[in-house]
């Protein structure tokens, strides 16, 4: 506020107040707030010279000897504030919607930035699932699998436009069927290495029993030494005919084994680790 405005006005207000039954300083009084109030057109300012115009006509009401002349001018500038206070009312409403207005923007403008984010990482996710497809082993799936699990933190769902959450949709379902393949794929993989794995140690394992036959007489700690590879198989990841072969040679040092041995050799089996 002008510093020349500030001094009159706090000059014309003491002045009243020092002769809040003057007629004169009443209404210069009065008539420098309703003036400044219409000058400004600031609402904060607006506000504050009504009110200090509103607590003038009160005052004067209340104390000064009311002639007709004082009435009628009491009406008047009852009317003149009424019609400040319409006019606030309708900058308070411009100036609220003209706020709306900058918070409906700003956040459309939020709203967009994010949306943009979302097409970055949805073209992330893309780009990592075709290095899904090329994954040569579990471990470098699984990494991808967790890069991509991190990349779709990142998605803010909630403002996915029509687009976007159809793409989503597409990359989740092209994602589970990619990832299920890979994962049987891998699992195929392991389990012939694996059942490759387990005839080597069948073969081992019945060569030296065949051959050693009376040295393995009791299941002591040479024995689990040597066959210890044998009974550790997991023979739920074995082929129909790998299980078979591995039933077998099982079947065959079981029957050279006396009957306390067979317990010994049960009980062995059940607590390796497999």
């Amino acid at each position: 506020m002008n510093t020349d405005f500030f001094a009159e006005h706090i000059k014309l207000k003491n002045h009243f107040y020092r002769h809040s039954r003057c007629r004169s300083a009443f209404s210069k009084f009065f008539a420098f707030c309703i003036e400044r109030a219409q000058h400004f057109q600031e609402l904060d300012i607006m506000q504050n010279f009504a009110t200090d115009a509103e607590l003038a006509l009160q005052v004067y009401s209340e104390k000064a000897w009311l002639w007709k002349k004082d009435i009628n001018l009491i009406r008047e500038y009852r009317q003149s504030l009424n019609n400040l206070y319409e006019k606030i009312d309708d900058l308070s409403v411009k100036e609220q919607e003209e706020l709306r207005q900058r918070q409906n923007k700003i956040l459309e403008e939020d709203i967009k930035s994010r949306q943009q984010e979302n097409n970055v990482v949805l073209k992330q996710i893309r780009d990592l699932q075709n290095k899904i497809k090329t994954a040569a082993t579990f471990d470098e799936l699984n990494k991808y699998i967790t890069d991509l699990e991190k990349l779709e933190l990142q998605l803010d769902k909630d403002i996915f436009t029509p687009e976007q959450s159809e793409e989503y949709r597409s990359l989740s379902s092209s994602y589970t069927e990619l990832t299920s393949e890979k994962m049987r794929i891998f699992q195929r993989e392991s389990d012939i290495m694996y059942n490759n794995h387990v005839v080597e140690i069948c073969k081992k394992s019945f060569d030296e029993f065949k051959e050693n036959t009376k040295s393995y007489k009791s299941v002591d700690d040479n024995f689990k030494t040597v066959f210890g590879e044998f009974y550790s198989i997991d023979s739920n990841r074995l082929f129909v005919e790998t299980q078979m072969l591995y039933s077998h040679i099982y079947s065959f040092i079981f029957s050279k084994l006396s009957d306390e041995e067979k317990f010994n050799l049960v009980a062995f089996a059940l607590d390796i680790k497999k």
